[in-house]
């Protein structure tokens, strides 16, 4: 059966410090018709924000993409490429076109000036390509078809790195940001149904 419009999807989590009070917040977005909802429990306060924002088919994107320090929601629209999102610095809705039907959202700050970037990741083809917000355009062939990505900031540097993780395998296979080089680890694997948990990696 093929959801659309007018049925729910299950809800998914969406984390962030959306209060800006240095916090994770307890998060989650509900697909539903043309109104999807986002409902935060907001740590500093303890309080529910709930409010209507997003398509039943956009995929939730978290993020600070106007540099106050605060989570923005936001999402992509796979169907399009598109990126929308609400800015929490003053609650302006913004949109851009970047990225292609298929493609998977892989937000992060690549060029460390403490804003998140647009970033999609092209299964078909293994390429990154990131549209940074004070660096530019870059494109990276980094992956293969079949691979997940997992980008995190895994050399503490600041800047989030391009990651991938090979489910057949149990591969991680990461490219630093702060000297290009490239790193292997095995852990987990599709046969024992794991999902991919990008975080910190201190060696």
């Amino acid at each position: 059966m093929t959801l659309g419009p007018g049925l729910f999807q299950r809800a998914v989590s969406v984390s962030g410090d959306f209060d800006g009070d240095g916090k994770v917040d307890v998060a989650v977005y509900r697909p539903y018709g043309q109104g999807s909802s986002w409902y935060i429990r907001q740590s500093s306060t303890g309080s529910m924000l709930a409010f209507s924002f997003g398509q039943w088919d956009d995929k939730p994107v978290s993020g600070d993409f106007d540099g106050d320090g605060k989570t923005d929601a936001a999402v992509f629209r796979a169907s399009n490429g598109t990126w929308h999102w609400l800015r929490s610095s003053d609650a302006v809705y913004s949109t851009a076109q970047f990225g292609l039907s298929g493609d998977e959202p892989v937000s992060g700050d690549y060029d460390w000036d403490q804003k998140t970037d647009l970033a999609v990741f092209r299964p078909s083809t293994g390429e990154w390509h990131l549209l940074r917000s004070t660096e530019g355009y870059l494109g990276i062939q980094f992956g293969t078809n079949g691979d997940v990505p997992v980008q995190g900031d895994y050399d503490e540097d600041g800047r989030t790195d391009v990651a991938v993780w090979t489910p057949s395998t149990g591969r991680w296979h990461i490219l630093r940001s702060s000297d290009s080089a490239q790193m292997e680890e095995y852990w987990g694997g599709s046969s024992s149904g794991d999902i991919p948990v990008p975080s910190a990696f201190n060696r």
